[in-house]
């Protein structure tokens, strides 16, 4: 089991020792833009093959090319008998309430590596229609429909990426779609992305697939302090940015609302934390 960030910190510093970073206008350090030839930056200071609406617009393709990706877990260690009876070990990690807009379920998250999807209930709306097919990692304690009812919310909000009517998404859950839209643990969503290097804390968009961290998902990050609710928009909002050809951006002025492909998950300084595109990314 993952302790509250999955070792996230252990495993971003590990992954710092290989990848050359430098210093960007906005401030937040990304890889060598050499590594971005062919590709625009998909996950927080990481690089992605580029797609764009263009290259492969939407209701053309039919499913994914790439196989699913399975994790094996490591193996559970199993203590000596003993004939001493110990209370359980108290959880580093304390869940947000069920019920919550985490869609967070009693019990820890025990990630098997394979995913299921979720089945698609909505109609689309107006302009070109993004199909959507939402999945969850098996084992984690998260209630699928209410994850894919909150993405798919964001996705329709008139803030959103369509909101001048010329786009939309639906909730696909045959074989035809345009991307996947996947929350997994830091393991899976790693795998994922690769070999965009998520570090076991990072999102990202890799081809077709949108990967995102449920660490990220339930607890945000220190840029954001509390404000769980406009993280997530950004965190969908983001991602899915980069699906539809967005590259990032930086702060355009302080004390001005972040663009939503801004390097958020980093830090907002010296813009205002912000989940929704801008006029001028539209």
């Amino acid at each position: 089991m993952h302790n509250r960030r999955w070792l996230a910190i252990a495993l971003a510093a590990g992954a710092a020792l290989l990848v050359p970073f430098a210093l960007t206008a906005g401030g937040e350090t990304e890889p060598d833009r050499a590594l971005a030839a062919d590709g625009d930056l998909a996950a927080d200071g990481t690089v992605s093959p580029s797609v764009s609406p263009t290259d492969d617009p939407p209701g053309t393709r039919s499913g994914s090319t790439a196989p699913p990706v399975t994790t094996s877990a490591a193996p559970i260690a199993t203590a000596p008998s003993t004939t001493t009876t110990l209370p359980p070990p108290p959880t580093t990690t304390l869940p947000p309430e069920v019920g919550s807009d985490a869609c967070r379920l009693k019990g820890e998250h025990q990630p098997a590596g394979t995913t299921s999807g979720v089945p698609g209930e909505t109609l689309p709306g107006p302009g070109v229609v993004w199909d959507v097919r939402v999945e969850i990692e098996d084992g984690l304690s998260i209630d699928p429909g209410c994850f894919a009812a909150a993405v798919l919310e964001i996705l329709s909000d008139q803030r959103g990426w369509g909101r001048n009517g010329d786009l939309s998404f639906r909730l696909a859950d045959g074989d035809t779609y345009d991307f996947k839209l996947i929350l997994g643990s830091p393991d899976l969503v790693d795998a994922l992305c690769a070999p965009i290097n998520t570090g076991g804390e990072y999102s990202c968009r890799n081809g077709d697939v949108v990967a995102i961290n449920v660490d990220r998902w339930e607890f945000g990050t220190d840029s954001f302090g509390d404000d769980l609710t406009t993280y997530r928009q950004y965190l969908i909002n983001h991602e899915i940015g980069h699906r539809l050809g967005h590259v990032h951006i930086p702060c355009p002025a302080a004390g001005e609302p972040a663009p939503v492909m801004m390097q958020q998950s980093k830090f907002t300084e010296p813009c205002l934390p912000n989940g929704w595109p801008l006029d001028s990314e539209l």
